[in-house]
Formats: C-alpha cells, structure tokens, sequence
C-alpha cells in the first residue's frame, strides 16, 4: 500500500552518523527514494552526552543517510536509556517540551513510526502518528539488562506489527511478553519489503 506524501519517522539506536551502516539507515534511504518523506533519529542527544562529547573531543562518524533523510535528533536531560525513575520522566518531560518545542517530530502527524529501539517508549506517548512498527535487531535483555523490559513489554503491546531481524529475536520476544504477540510478529533478516511496515 502505497501513502500519497506519506511521513514516516525512523527512531533508531544509531544516529545518521555512525561508524557502520545498519538497517534502519537503509530503511531510512529506500523509503525516502520511493518518495516517502523520511525523518530519522538516533537515540536521543541528553544534555550529559553533550558534556561527555565536549571533554573527550569526539570525532564525527561519517554519514550514512541520504541528504534527502531528515536528521532531526530528539534532546532530553538524562539519557533515555536509563531506567525508568520518577526524575528522569519528570525532568525529560519539561526538557523536550520546552527545549523541543519547535522539533518537527513532536509537531507532525506521521503516518509510521519504525523504531529499533525499545528505550524510544518514553517518547512515543508525545509524537503523533497513525501506525507503529518496532523493529527489534537484538536481544536487548541481554544487552541492557532487565531495565530494558519495561519499556520493550510496552512498545510490543502497542506495536501494530513486530519485524525482528532473525527468528531468535523474534522467538526471545514471544519468549519474554507472550506469545499472544505471535500473530503481529514477522522477521525480514536481510532485505526490504514495503508491505510488511506500510
């Protein structure tokens, strides 16, 4: 199915400017040279990584995106990969509405939400859109640890489709939240197919 002008939001764990180039950054070019238009964002920029970029003098990574991909990051205070605490909701909550109050990705209506990321959970609640698909690529429990439970638990549950990247992603997701998810649960290992996510 094709969306005449559709806007598709990609939220990934690895900004436009990476070392390697992953899937969603191929997600991010193949449907944007279909004509869709395509914003991206990598895990979020907090004010403590900022800090961190400044002392260690980091280097920028190439970009893997086209120029036509929109690269619009998401600020926040704390990391949004931390786990889920009262000060951090509160503090990232005040900080993205007033420091991110003129970000397109909180100002547009997406037709589609792909994201990579269970952490991004925290944010979906202020973007507006008509449809998510989350796309695991890991095992992100043992990754991150049982922190990130809490947040892949609900992005699962209000996802409309779940593409894992192998079936033993996908099985540790049926594993994990129930295998009630089963019958919205893909895999596309490697490749792309527009009718699963559109």
């Amino acid at each position: 199915m094709i969306i005449a002008n559709g806007k598709i939001l990609i939220l990934s764990h690895t900004g436009v400017y990476s070392t390697f180039k992953i899937g969603s950054h191929h997600y991010a070019n193949m449907l944007s040279n279909l004509g869709y238009d395509v914003y991206y964002s990598g895990i979020s920029s907090s004010f403590f990584h900022r800090i961190r970029r400044i002392i260690s003098k980091e280097k920028p990574a190439k970009k893997k995106v086209d120029d036509i991909v929109r690269d619009v990051d998401i600020n926040s205070f704390f990391p949004l990969t931390m786990r889920d605490v009262w000060y951090k909701n509160i503090a990232n909550n005040i900080f993205i509405k007033n420091v991110n109050k003129k970000n397109p990705i909180f100002n547009i209506n997406f037709d589609v939400v792909i994201c990579d990321y269970p952490f991004f959970y925290s944010v979906l609640s202020k973007i507006k859109y008509k449809k998510l698909i989350y796309r695991p690529t890991d095992n992100y429990t043992s990754m991150s640890g049982e922190k990130v439970r809490f947040y892949e638990k609900k992005i699962c549950y209000e996802a409309q489709k779940i593409i894992s990247t192998s079936e033993t992603v996908k099985n540790e997701i049926l594993k994990n939240y129930g295998v009630q998810l089963k019958d919205k649960s893909h895999v596309i290992e490697n490749g792309y197919d527009q009718n699963f996510f559109l």
